[in-house]
């Protein structure tokens, strides 16, 4: 099956009604999120980072530890 001219639908070329758009009152807008949620959230990802940052920092003190030992050793 070849797709349709530009600009027509597949209905329109075989000649159907187009179909319904959906009914706008179906769905309800988002509720704008509360200020104590943007907070939590917020704090959240912060202690997310601080968690991420202090590992890390261990990791790379461990690897400057067993560096300066391997050039103790060699």
């Amino acid at each position: 099956m070849l797709a349709p001219p530009f600009g027509l639908s597949r209905r329109a070329i075989d000649n159907l009604e187009p179909l319904p758009e959906e009914d706008a009152v179906m769905w309800k807008p988002l509720p704008e999120p509360s200020m104590l949620d943007n907070y939590l959230v917020t704090n959240q990802i912060a202690t997310y980072c601080d968690q991420l940052n202090f590992a890390s920092s261990e990791a790379i003190q461990k690897l400057f530890l067993m560096e300066a030992m391997q050039k103790a050793n060699a």
